[in-house]
């Protein structure tokens, strides 16, 4: 059976129902996984790429927004996403947790890669992208 879901969550459940033998996914998954009791061994590869999720406020933000924001980058915040399997950015919380979050021998960004411009071209282009030829070669539609 040939799958595509539409997020990590998706693929993740689709995997633990029995579909598949290998699963990439996010850190995150994994360890919230094995946190719901799920038994589910994991590798961090030693090359890896870094993805940043980020959060901001706007200029005119109201002062409850940039509060927020210092909320979800403090200490308790970044904990508790430590508990739930997502890499705390804030370094205290990261140092205190890294028994938790092993670190890769080789971490890069998409900035090494060229930037999303020519990550998108190359990678995800329907013409020419290599993800796109190993998914019609997997017979998945990459019809946009």
């Amino acid at each position: 059976m040939k799958v595509q879901d539409k997020s990590g969550r998706e693929t993740l459940q689709n995997f633990l129902g029995g579909n598949g033998d290998v699963l990439l996914s996010y850190e995150y998954e994994a360890i919230t996984a094995n946190k719901n009791g799920e038994k589910l061994e994991y590798v961090t590869p030693d090359d890896t790429i870094k993805i940043n999720i980020d959060i901001a406020t706007t200029k005119n933000a109201p002062e409850s927004a940039t509060a927020f924001l210092d909320y979800v980058l403090g200490e308790e915040s970044q904990q508790k996403f430590a508990d739930w399997g997502y890499r705390p950015v804030n370094p205290t919380v990261l140092e205190a947790n890294k028994d938790k979050f092993l670190d890769p021998v080789a971490l890069f960004t998409i900035e090494d890669l060229g930037g999303w411009k020519k990550v998108n071209a190359d990678l995800f282009g329907i013409e020419g992208g290599a993800i796109a030829e190993i998914e019609e070669e997997a017979g998945v539609s990459t019809a946009g």
